[in-house]
Parts: C-alpha cells; structure tokens; sequence
C-alpha cells in the first residue's frame, strides 16, 4: 500500500516537468503591446506606531524574544527521558 502511494507522490512530481505537446508555438512575427504605466498616487507621510511603554528617562520600551537554556534543557531532557524509558 506504502509503494503504491510513494509512486503516487513520485508521478505527480515528475508530471510538472514535462511540456505538453500540444503548447502552441507563438510566430516570429508576433508582437505584444506595452504595458500601461501604473498612476502615481501620492501617500501621507509614514507616522509611528502608538507606544505602550515608556521606562523612567521617557524612552518607548520594546520588547524581544530571548533564548532561555534552562527552559530547553528542562524540556529536552523530559523529552529524551520519555523516549528512553518507552519501548
């Protein structure tokens, strides 16, 4: 069953590689028009994002993800331990 459905999966990736025969071929002689250029339309000025936080000297405070080892050594050894003493 397993065979079955990675030739499945095989045979759909490989049929976006072949070109069908009957594409047509475009002539030499023929010619496309030029795009229509896109209208210029002017925008506001950009303006900045309300702030929520300030610390104590008044400036915005931002707030970043941190790496943080003890927590990803407390859960991968959870992890690795389930995974040791399960058959």
């Amino acid at each position: 069953m397993f065979r079955f459905l990675l030739l499945a999966v095989i045979a759909s990736m490989a049929a976006a590689f072949v070109v069908p025969a009957a594409m047509p071929r475009l002539a030499a002689s023929q010619t496309f028009a030029e795009p229509a250029q896109a209208a210029i339309v002017p925008r506001a000025a950009l303006e900045m994002s309300a702030v929520t936080e300030r610390d104590a000297d008044g400036n915005p405070v931002t707030h970043t993800e941190m790496f943080d080892p003890i927590w990803v050594v407390v859960t991968i050894s959870a992890f690795c331990f389930i995974a040791t003493k399960l058959p």
